[in-house]
């Protein structure tokens, strides 16, 4: 029961998301110099491409949602 109510938690949580659409053009650059970029440069690249991350605290499953 449990684990039905948290797949009816999670398909609730992704339809009332709204979907983010993000130009990746811009972040090309950045991505190919990844290893030079400082931690606060790295985060505000992944905060503008990751749309959710799911973590599943039963077991080690983790699912990571893209906006691009």
């Amino acid at each position: 029961m449990h684990t039905k109510k948290t797949e009816l938690e999670r398909t609730l949580q992704m339809k009332e998301r709204k979907r983010k659409t993000v130009e990746s053009k811009p972040l090309e650059e950045p991505m190919n110099r990844w290893d030079e970029l400082t931690k606060q440069e790295k985060h505000e690249i992944a905060s503008a491409i990751i749309d959710v991350i799911y973590i599943n605290h039963y077991n080690t499953d983790v699912e990571i949602n893209f906006s691009i």
